[in-house]
């Protein structure tokens, strides 16, 4: 005891001196670098030179880095304490901020190689059980083989390019690593909510942002996706951090799932879906309305299944209705027509186009990231472009990956009697199946939010299969 007393005091000591010490030599060394830094490593944001807008930039970012280390060397013990809950912080925040890189460098590359590290550290030494259903396992292994197999055909592109799917892919596997409880995996959606709904407001602000002052914060790199016409005027095609709205729509629209069945207080769940939807409808992209219209709808008959024969009477009367009075056909000329465009026609083409992909190199596809070296048109369908990317029999794992964790998760829903748990469950099965409706209209094969959503679902049939929840 004296002896953690004598090592306790030193660590203070060393805390007190260490502090000064380092923000002195820190600022010293960068205040005699920044000149040179700022004109040799400019720091771009949104085509603006932040070094040349304000003094001392590198200074000031090396003093905070300097204070941040220093915070984390004083907080280390709680630090470890919650170590498993940093991680999930760190992988569930890292994929709303897609759209932030500097050059080739991605943010999520930095918290997949911390947390790939931590995993291997809790499963080697800490002897962490993996929480995941032997099936997902197994075709979570059959598509990263499909994957590297595809190089045969796609040759130094798909080198290049195979990462994309085999992070996502490993990001699966981290989850299931760090979420073994069913506190931990309540603790997981909840983060998935909180960082949706702050993008949300971001999303928002950023509109407000362009109507008032004009200025585009749009993280895609297409300027020509920046903007929608709309019947309102032209209006800006909100990402907040994401790299394209069509990303943003999709993060939303499963968070919304999330926050149709989640526990928390009617004010709470009002404000926070209110936000949703409505930097949905700032995306201006018809798969996310599509997406959030049905998984809505849907949610009634996911609450409430025996009242189904009420509900189908109920939209069958509403459908016909619409149509008799004409104003199904009116809200498709002046509101569906203006916001899609030739939405329809472009998709059909773009079908087209990944069957024909698919029937050039069925056995082993043609490659990750190759469609544009043999298309001038891209595949907004993920089943077809995974399959066009890594073979048919790839595609099929995929798609049977997406259809089990569906299934399995509303067999579990079903079966759950106590509210709560049910509750989650029928949130995930939600999302699931709007994900599943989704990958349908957009190429989200390589998105981060599809397959970390998709390793949540699969950590809570791993958690809530157990019967009892024991601490792991």
């Amino acid at each position: 005891m004296p002896m953690n007393g004598a090592v306790r005091e030193r660590d203070r000591m060393l805390e007190v001196l260490l502090l000064p010490i380092s923000l002195g030599a820190g600022v010293g060394v960068a205040v005699g670098l920044d000149a040179v830094l700022r004109f040799r490593v400019p720091l771009d944001i949104l085509g603006y030179d932040l070094t040349r807008l304000i003094p001392f930039l590198w200074s000031l970012v090396l003093v905070v880095f300097l204070m941040a280390l220093f915070a984390l060397y004083a907080a280390r013990e709680r630090i470890f304490e919650r170590r498993y809950q940093i991680a999930i912080l760190l992988i569930i925040g890292g994929c709303q901020f897609g759209g932030v890189n500097y050059g080739p460098l991605d943010p999520l590359d930095f918290v997949f190689v911390l947390t790939f590290s931590f995993a291997v550290v809790a499963l080697l030494l800490e002897h962490r059980q993996l929480s995941m259903p032997a099936p997902l396992l197994l075709m979570i292994g059959a598509i990263s083989f499909f994957t590297i197999a595809s190089i045969v055909n796609g040759r130094v592109t798909s080198i290049v390019g195979a990462h994309t799917i085999l992070n996502k892919v490993l990001f699966v596997v981290l989850i299931t690593v760090f979420v073994n409880t069913r506190r931990q995996h309540l603790f997981a959606l909840k983060t998935f909510l909180l960082f949706a709904f702050l993008t949300a407001l971001i999303g928002i602000a950023s509109e407000i942002l362009y109507l008032v002052a004009g200025y585009d914060l749009s993280m895609d790199d297409l300027v020509n996706y920046h903007f929608k016409y709309t019947p309102l005027g032209r209006m800006l095609r909100v990402t907040a951090f994401l790299p394209t709205s069509q990303t943003l729509g999709h993060a939303l629209v499963l968070a919304s799932c999330l926050g149709l069945f989640l526990p928390m207080s009617p004010g709470r769940r009002a404000v926070l879906l209110g936000s949703l939807w409505t930097c949905i409808v700032l995306t201006f992209t018809t798969g996310a309305y599509v997406t959030a219209a049905l998984v809505t709808i849907l949610s009634l008959f996911v609450r409430r299944p025996e009242r189904t024969i009420h509900y189908v009477s109920a939209l069958m009367l509403a459908a016909v209705l619409a149509y008799i009075s004409g104003m199904l056909g009116l809200f498709y000329e002046k509101v569906v027509l203006p916001l899609g465009s030739r939405g329809i026609e472009d998709r059909a083409e773009y079908i087209r186009v990944g069957l024909d992909a698919v029937g050039r190199h069925p056995l082993l596809g043609q490659g990750i990231k190759n469609i544009g070296r043999m298309f001038s048109t891209p595949i907004h369908h993920t089943y077809l472009q995974i399959a066009a990317d890594i073979g048919v029999m790839g595609g099929l794992v995929f798609a049977g990956m997406v259809l089990y964790l569906t299934v399995r998760c509303g067999i579990l829903a079903a079966g759950e009697a106590d509210p709560s748990p049910k509750n989650t469950l029928k949130g995930l099965f939600l999302g699931m199946v709007g994900l599943g409706i989704h990958l349908n209209m957009e190429p989200f094969y390589d998105n981060s939010v599809t397959w970390i959503y998709m390793g949540l679902v699969g950590s809570a049939i791993a958690v809530y299969s157990r019967k009892n929840d024991i601490q792991i």
